[in-house]
């Protein structure tokens, strides 16, 4: 009896090891690709002074979700090239029980090291508590205050059980570095509301973009992606035209961007194909207005926002900037929020007509941007609004 029960314990806990393994494969085996070779012979020179890598610890991730992220981080590691940095590790949630706070910086910031970087990676052994991937982005801001030079944000994360806190923060980070700073968000796992939180923090860093870590997995594709980040082609000038010959009669006035409007008294060259304008050459685009309090589009502006999406149709190029405002009534932050809402139902709107949100940005001013007086009616109803710009 007792030989019979050792047997199916031993075959109980081989079934578990199989079955465990099979459940959590390990990614291929990696060699980086050296790009070493293309700063070397002066193709590529590096546009990057310094980048911080952001690494979710947090309990929305899974043992092995916590590997792949960690795995990919040090691929991404191992291809960086061998370049003058800063450089800095941070992650959030509560993995790290030493420090015990809900984000710690792990590396830097500092000169960059391989192994610098590395030791910081490996220093998340565990995924435990909330995921505040916005303490981790305001932290990085701080972090940054002292260095010059370009900055890179690299956040890899699920983008589970975030809200839109750190898109508010990624829109902060990127008010204050302006174009000094790129972030790239790295998505690991296939959870739709991620995916969507990681690809608006990487659009409000209005350069960069979204990844995941499928598409990191290969060298080649980690090549690519390092590449982009950290290296910048050089573009070979162009030989020089030869001299055109002289005109032998006057030029007649042109209207370049076929507008109506000829180029001498246009003051908004470049307008989008089929755009009405104005004397002056521009397309003036309605505001969208809303009630005390409120975001939802009136189906009186409806009108407005296809008009929109029809030139955008037209205009494959064309991307737009969406800016919610308030009028002063109630709190800052109360406002902040209502802006940003203004500014997301509209955005929300032209995506539900075919824009792609790649061409989309967008943004809340609070009250701090109004166009009419706030001390009438009228005037309050004219700030509460939504603006619809050209990106230039």
């Amino acid at each position: 009896m007792v030989k019979t029960l050792l047997k199916a314990l031993i075959l109980v806990m081989a079934s578990a090891l199989i079955f465990g393994c099979a459940a959590q494969q390990p990614m291929a085996v990696f060699k980086a690709h050296d790009l070493n070779a293309k700063v070397q012979s002066g193709e590529y020179v590096q546009k990057v002074d310094n980048f911080m890598l952001i690494l979710d610890g947090s309990g929305s991730m899974s043992g092995a979700e916590l590997g792949t992220m960690k795995e990919i981080a040090s691929r991404m590691n191992q291809t960086i090239p061998d370049l003058k940095l800063m450089a800095g590790v941070r992650r959030f949630g509560m993995g790290d029980y030493i420090t015990g706070s809900p984000t710690a910086l792990l590396f830097g910031v500092e000169p960059y090291t391989k192994e610098g970087v590395e030791g910081g990676i490996r220093r998340i052994r565990h995924g435990n508590g909330d995921s505040p991937l916005e303490l981790a982005i305001n932290a990085a801001s701080e972090d940054f205050k002292s260095v010059q030079g370009n900055i890179a944000l690299i956040i890899i994360s699920d983008g589970q059980e975030m809200g839109n806190a750190p898109v508010t923060a990624a829109m902060k980070m990127k008010t204050a570095y302006c174009d000094r700073l790129c972030i790239y968000t790295v998505l690991v796992g296939h959870e739709p509301e991620g995916k969507v939180v990681m690809e608006r923090v990487a659009l409000a860093g209005k350069c960069g973009f979204a990844t995941d870590a499928g598409s990191l997995s290969s060298p080649e594709g980690m090549a690519d992606f390092v590449e982009k980040v950290f290296l910048a082609r050089v573009m070979k000038p162009a030989p020089p035209k030869p001299a055109p010959p002289k005109p032998v009669m006057p030029m007649k006035p042109k209207d370049s961007d076929g507008d109506g409007v000829l180029d001498d008294k246009d003051k908004c060259p470049g307008t989008p194909m089929s755009a009405p304008v104005n004397a002056d050459g521009c397309w003036v685009i309605r505001n969208v207005e809303f009630d005390t309090d409120k975001w939802d589009v009136k189906a009186r502006f409806e009108p407005v926002l296809n008009h929109v999406v029809s030139i955008m149709k037209k205009n494959p190029w064309l991307k737009m900037e969406i800016h919610g405002h308030t009028d002063i009534r109630g709190t800052a932050k109360h406002n902040q929020a209502l802006s940003e809402n203004r500014a997301n139902v509209v955005m929300k709107y032209l995506v539900n007509q075919g824009i792609s949100s790649e061409r989309l940005f967008m943004e809340g001013f609070s009250y701090n941007k109004p166009i009419a007086t706030n001390n009438t009616t009228e005037g309050m109803a004219q700030n509460r609004r939504t603006e619809i710009k050209i990106v230039r």
